[in-house]
């Protein structure tokens, strides 16, 4: 007599995949970019240029001549209407995406680290004489912290890998361009190195407090980010210490 064949396993109903919801932040300093970027092209117009001339970053009137102020006026002046529209474009999606996930402080320190170091490496190398103005070296920063942001959280984010392939070839096209006359490769390359710099020592970093609710919180800030910021900004003064040293 043969036994009898075994129950079948009984089979558990497949659960979908969780959905964990990340805090996301108005874009308000975005807008306040744009709006600031806007005001000063108007009004530059209207002044017949006279901001341009007194607020370009020309790299002989910062380290001969002490005009300091010119390497972050520099970045809220553009050339004309097509430079402006492109550029705040680019500021109004890259910019409320890392604004988002960011929130205001993370952002705005990007922005301003990013800005700072496209002006460094312009006036470090360069045409000494050259005027260069636009917001795009600190547009390339927060591109440069949105691929990190993505390289980071690419298994967690829908679409992520994706997205990040379209960040690495944007930035490469804009590298690129950078090597076109009229176009500073220094100031594009140096805000994206700074961004990423910056996004990885500010990536924000989630606790999941309540499985149940699945939703995420972002963690405060700790000691080692606030040293990461501090180093980045010593470096970004060294650097134009060292300008002002070679280029007085």
């Amino acid at each position: 007599m043969s036994e009898p064949a075994p129950p079948a396993p009984f089979a558990l109903p497949r659960q979908p995949p969780r959905r964990l919801k990340l805090p996301q932040f108005p874009s308000r300093a975005t807008y306040l970019l744009i709006a600031i970027n806007a005001v000063v092209f108007l009004l530059n117009m209207l002044s017949g240029n006279l901001i341009t001339r007194y607020g370009a970053l020309v790299p002989i009137l910062v380290t001969r001549y002490g005009q300091w102020w010119r390497l972050i006026a520099a970045g809220f002046l553009h050339a004309n209407l097509i430079h402006i529209v492109m550029n705040l474009y680019a500021l109004y999606g890259l910019g409320r995406l890392m604004e988002r996930f960011c929130g205001l402080k993370r952002f705005l320190t990007i922005y301003g680290l990013s800005l700072l170091g496209c002006s460094i490496l312009v006036t470090l190398f360069s045409d000494a004489e050259t005027p260069t103005v636009g917001a795009s070296g600190a547009i390339m920063g927060v591109l440069g912290a949105l691929f990190i942001y993505f390289w980071k959280y690419q298994s967690l984010l829908v679409g992520a890998q994706g997205f990040l392939k379209q960040l690495g070839r944007l930035a490469l096209i804009n590298i690129g361009i950078g090597l076109l006359p009229g176009i500073s490769w220094w100031g594009h390359l140096g805000g994206f190195l700074v961004g990423a710099a910056a996004g990885a020592v500010l990536l924000p970093r989630y606790a999941h407090p309540n499985w149940a609710a699945e939703v995420l919180e972002l963690r405060e800030l700790n000691e080692g980010a606030h040293l990461g910021i501090a180093a980045i900004a010593a470096a970004e003064l060294g650097l134009l210490a060292l300008a002002f040293w070679w280029r007085r």
